[in-house]
């Protein structure tokens, strides 16, 4: 035990001494980890700020796209608003109303898009989040508003749960397309990796794997918990 106690104090100036520059140093540790962070940090506001930009709406095509005046085809993330006419379609109810509405908010100027994941869609159109002047949201109004549904797609989902809350408003206050759905009865499967859900007689629905099967009441329950219908099984509409 004396002998520790006597390498110990023996050591001891060695220890002063080592700590005496360490110290000499520390602030200059502490500038460049101050450095790295401002660095991080600043790289990070410049990528959010490369991820949107302002954009001039040339005309509207539907509830939820548009076109700029640079000629893009712009399709907004994470809602699908009721199908207007076309040639060759009957429109679906509240598609022209969607159109009417989507139209009136964008005649006040300028927008901002922002982007997610991806930026383009299989057609090539570029998918974006739609920034109003006011810092309204304009996929968030489309719902608030009832012309539009959730839309989920788990590639591009970064404002979802706020968008699921906002639908899940306009249902219990019935607004626009939800006027009417509540009243349609009969099951129908969900799928719980796609969030889509099926007619159970459509041969997609059959498909499904036991493990991502989740069974709806109805079509009503299943949009209340951010499903929406396959394109493929219209029935389930």
């Amino acid at each position: 035990m004396l002998k520790i106690k006597k390498r110990f104090f023996r050591s001891f100036p060695e220890m002063l001494s080592f700590l005496q520059g360490f110290s000499v140093k520390l602030p200059g540790l502490f500038f460049i980890s101050f450095c790295w962070v401002f660095f991080v940090c600043a790289t990070g506001l410049l990528y959010a700020e490369s991820a949107r930009e302002t954009a001039s709406p040339k005309y509207v095509i539907d509830g939820d796209t548009l076109v700029l005046k640079d000629g893009r085809h712009v399709r907004y993330i994470g809602i699908n608003a009721p199908e207007t006419p076309k040639r060759d379609k009957k429109g679906e109810p509240y598609g022209n109303a969607a159109k009417k509405f989507h139209r009136h908010i964008l005649k006040n100027g300028n927008i901002r898009l922002e982007y997610d994941r991806e930026r383009k869609d299989h057609y090539g159109r570029t998918l974006a989040w739609i920034w109003l002047q006011d810092g309204s949201l304009l996929n968030e109004l489309l719902l608030r508003e009832g012309y539009a549904h959730c839309l989920y797609d788990k590639k591009n989902h970064k404002y979802w749960d706020r968008l699921l809350d906002t639908q899940q408003k306009a249902m219990k206050e019935k607004k626009g397309i939800w006027k009417d759905l509540y009243r349609k009865k009969g099951k129908v499967l969900g799928h719980t990796g796609s969030r889509r859900f099926h007619d159970p007689r459509c041969d997609i629905a059959g498909q499904i794997a036991a493990r991502n099967r989740k069974w709806f009441k109805s079509p009503w329950q299943a949009y209340l918990e951010g499903y929406s219908p396959s394109k493929k099984c219209s029935a389930a509409r």
